[in-house]
């Protein structure tokens, strides 16, 4: 639902409210700062994919893991442990995907699933993909990527989008907000 800053009774008669919105139709992704993105989620399977090709959405958010047995760099957010392969379901392979995305001048966000073992293989698909470091953005966990790993995709992709969940922070920052601090210090310096 619409979440609102200000009391409701002084909200603007051109302002909108309700559950549900098209929110390119309410302002265009040029029109948003540099560091606002639209990013449609979870375009890990054949229609999601037709839907957000068909869209004026810039970025597609995947996820990325390595299928067991195989080696390859498939498009599932679950993992294999607790949610084994279904008889029914296709698994869309990254390579497939970032080939359709480059056709297509998408950019993609990849949220890296089994970190850093698989850094490498996502690494070289992106590259034979022929994906510009302005058209990747990486998501992992900092614990599994790691500084090794931060500091790799930033030396490969240096314009790219890198980032990680940082919630473990909070209750440093409300307590030693200078502890906090050094820690993002240390963070940005991993890339």
């Amino acid at each position: 639902d619409t979440l609102f800053q200000s009391p409701r009774r002084r909200k603007p008669k051109r302002s909108v409210s309700g559950s549900d919105y098209h929110l390119p139709s309410l302002i265009s992704e040029q029109s948003l700062p540099r560091h606002i993105q639209f990013v449609w989620h979870g375009v890990n399977d054949m229609a999601n994919l037709y839907e957000f090709i068909a869209s004026n959405v810039q970025w597609g958010e995947v996820d990325v893991r390595q299928a067991p047995f195989t080696r390859e760099l498939i498009l599932r957010h679950d993992n294999f442990q607790d949610s084994p392969v279904r008889p029914d379901e296709d698994l869309l392979s990254l390579h497939t995907l970032l080939e359709i995305f480059r056709k297509r001048g998408k950019s993609i966000k990849l949220d890296l699933k089994d970190g850093d073992p698989i850094i490498e293989d996502v690494i070289g698909a992106i590259r034979r993909a022929g994906m510009t470091a302005d058209q990747v953005w990486f998501n992992a966990n900092l614990a599994r990527l790691g500084e090794t790993g931060f500091r790799r995709l930033k030396a490969e992709f240096p314009n790219s989008i890198r980032q990680c969940s940082l919630d473990f922070l909070a209750p440093i920052l409300i307590s030693t907000p200078e502890k906090a601090d050094d820690l993002l210090q240390l963070f940005s310096s991993w890339g």
